[in-house]
């Protein structure tokens, strides 16, 4: 594998985010239709309904993204399985007033592009929302690709993340090990300081794998044994 090709696939299998607020599919249907103006007259003369992410890219990881932003319950997936379905636009928006900390990850910014709808009444900037049977049309769109979106991410909470943050994290090939839910792994004694059987770690595959959760089940002299409670992602 060419560092090419090495790259991509680590940007195929990087982690993004999204904010999952209460009562989330609506949530999110609300946040693409107050959106439609932001591309018109750009990339489209009726906008785009598009939904705001932050990927783990560029030396900023998960546990920095969800602890600079004021959430609590959000969802990930990867790169790979979003462009699956949606296209991504990087956005290139430099804002004065963007409060720092988040400022910083504005660089790893993306929005998520849904299917357009072909409506001659959209071409009216800003009256979307005043247009009750326009606006029910436009619901009654997005709701399917909102499903959609909504199940390619996995939820959780920044309780989780500040949990992750204490954890064990070990480097394991998973293209030794395909789909085994069981791995063997050489520590040095340092590497294993802190570490018992019963714990649960978390394992960095190589090559842009994503991170697993695994518990502990047997250390003997420098072999650790892991049990993977998520299956290995195999390699392409």
């Amino acid at each position: 594998m060419s560092n090419s090709e090495k790259t991509s696939s680590r940007r195929d299998e990087a982690t993004v985010i999204v904010h999952l607020g209460a009562g989330a599919h609506v949530n999110l249907r609300d946040k693409a239709i107050r959106s439609s103006d932001d591309y018109r007259g750009v990339t489209a003369s009726t906008g785009l309904f598009v939904l705001s992410i932050y990927a783990a890219l560029e030396g900023h990881d998960v546990l920095e993204i969800v602890g600079t932003m004021p959430w609590n319950h959000y969802g990930t997936c990867s790169v790979r399985e979003l462009r699956a379905h949606f296209e991504l636009l990087a956005t290139t928006i430099l804002d004065d007033d963007t409060p720092q900390p988040v400022d910083p990850l504005q660089e790893v910014h993306f929005d998520v592009v849904l299917p357009g709808l072909e409506d001659e009444r959209l071409a009216v900037e800003g009256g979307l929302l005043d247009n009750v049977l326009l606006l029910a049309t436009v619901e009654a769109w997005l709701d399917p690709h909102i499903d959609t979106f909504q199940s390619l991410f996995e939820p959780a909470n920044a309780d989780r993340i500040t949990e992750e943050s204490t954890m064990h994290r070990l480097t394991v090939d998973y293209t030794r090990y395909l789909r085994s839910r069981v791995v063997e792994v050489a520590l040095f004694a340092s590497e294993r300081v802190g570490l018992h059987v019963g714990d649960t770690v978390l394992v960095n595959g190589e090559d842009g794998i994503p991170e697993r959760r695994a518990t502990v089940f047997s250390i003997d002299r420098g072999k650790v044994s892991l049990r993977f409670i998520d299956p290995v992602r195999a390699t392409a």
